[in-house]
């Protein structure tokens, strides 16, 4: 069976452990690979869990900004600034969000901002 190579970064407490043990089955205080706070293991693919977290994560049609940041965290939708965004493209091209954000495709939206397919967003909130 094929697998997926599953890489995870992420701020302190944001979630990305509780992920990554579910994902590849690793026991709690164990990873099959650390690297100060960034996750690496592997994921058997087809995998249901995949499916779900999709559906989790990926916005319905016509989401604004603030909800779409609410699916990930409550914190997030009620204490929302506005969002980073840049497509998946553009940043696979310059390789890096500062990259980005010298290129000028970085941009900054707010609530209503509707995301698209293939946004990436950094959401800047107020805890």
């Amino acid at each position: 069976m094929p697998a997926l190579q599953l890489f995870l970064i992420g701020a302190p407490r944001s979630g990305r452990t509780t992920v990554f043990r579910a994902l590849t089955n690793t026991p709690e205080g164990q990873h099959s690979s650390t690297k100060g706070t960034h996750h690496l293991g592997t994921v058997k693919v087809p995998d249901d869990r995949l499916a779900q977290l999709r559906d989790l994560f990926n916005p319905k049609k016509y989401t604004p900004a603030v909800q779409a940041a609410g699916k990930i965290h409550t914190d997030l939708e009620r204490g929302f600034i506005r969002a980073e965004v840049v497509r998946y493209g553009d940043l696979l091209a310059v390789g890096s969000l500062g990259h980005c954000r010298e290129k000028g495709t970085l941009k900054l939206e707010g609530k209503a901002y509707i995301v698209q397919d293939g946004d990436i967003m950094h959401i800047r909130f107020n805890a």
